[in-house]
């Protein structure tokens, strides 16, 4: 089966702007490989699943997807806006024996059957985050001074981390940003940095050559944060 891996973002990164990860050998390289279609989604109804509260609870993740306004996952899923068409989407993750990411959305239908409320059960993925492997990296233009935190994942899921206002605000407050940027390359990786950063000019070609089979509908954009919101600034790829 053909292998999809994830461009060595970091690396192209240093490549373009001639600097150094502070927190990574100047060789090093991220890689992420998963069998094609790794991600299985399921958003039907399932009204034959037997549903466990105390079971289920242990796999919930907030998954971070663009949407239309006519969009009916925001009438089936629950789910919290984060902007004016992105938002977190709550999702049962699980890790599949072959490797493979199962993402199966909670729906709104569940909730009664779970005896929960939409915010308690949003709450829940919140507090799952660790689950989603998140790798949090610094890293520094030596030239500029300028300094980025990318955020990736183990599991394809580095942009639950946006469900974190508390996590984001405090990014916001190391980096010493009046405003932040949120760059999301894919659903694997995340950029924060402040505005007219000088790692930003390589967003974009980074954005458009990365080999990535993002099954999440989720655009390569970059957004300014906003009093816990995303407002959309340019976008790279849909």
């Amino acid at each position: 089966m053909r292998k999809i891996i994830l461009m060595s973002i970091l690396s192209a990164l240093l490549a373009i702007l001639g600097c150094k990860n502070k927190n990574q050998k100047e060789n090093s390289e991220f890689k992420s490989e998963q069998p094609e279609g790794f991600t299985e989604i399921k958003t039907g109804d399932s009204g034959n699943v037997q549903l466990n509260i105390e079971h289920d609870s242990t796999y919930f993740l907030p998954i971070i997807r663009n949407f239309k306004d006519e969009d009916l996952a925001c009438q089936t899923i629950v789910y919290e806006k984060l902007g004016k068409n992105i938002g977190a989407f709550l999702a049962k993750v699980e890790v599949k024996p072959d490797g493979r990411t199962g993402i199966n959305y909670v729906l709104k239908s569940h909730l009664e059957k779970y005896k929960i409320s939409e915010k308690d059960i949003l709450n829940i993925g919140l507090h799952n985050l660790a689950n989603a492997k998140l790798k949090i990296e610094g890293m520094n233009d030596s030239i500029t001074g300028d300094n980025m935190v990318s955020i990736t994942s183990e599991l394809g899921l580095a942009t639950s981390i946006l469900f974190d206002f508390n996590f984001i605000d405090k990014i916001k407050t190391d980096l010493n940003a009046k405003e932040l940027h949120v760059t999301i390359i894919n659903s694997g990786t995340v950029f924060l940095t402040t505005p007219n950063n000088s790692f930003e000019a390589g967003f974009k070609e980074i954005a458009l050559e990365t080999n990535y089979n993002d099954v999440i509908n989720i655009n390569s954009a970059t957004y300014l944060w906003k009093n816990h919101s995303l407002e959309l600034i340019k976008m790279y790829r849909e």
